[in-house]
């Protein structure tokens, strides 16, 4: 569970990303389906954004764990005692 964290979070950002954009495209088609103005075209394409940038967000984090394991595992290898 606890192993290979950093590339189970970038799936999960990924996945959590397009399962928010799909519901953001549905939530607006609904609402100017229902009825809507311009604003609900607005509020469909920010939310879109967010959810976007929030994948970024969580998949650059994941990226980071997978840095950082990568760079612990250099240093306490055989080859840190070759620098």
């Amino acid at each position: 569970m606890y192993e290979n964290v950093g590339e189970k979070l970038k799936t999960i950002a990924q996945t959590i990303a397009i399962i928010l954009i799909v519901l953001s495209v549905l939530v607006s088609l609904a609402g100017l389906v229902a009825g809507g103005n311009i604003a609900i075209l607005v509020l469909g394409l920010f939310m879109i954004l967010m959810s976007w940038l929030s994948g970024i967000v969580l998949y650059g984090f994941g990226h980071l764990i997978v840095t950082q394991d990568s760079i612990c595992l250099l240093y306490t290898s055989d080859a840190a005692d070759e620098l």
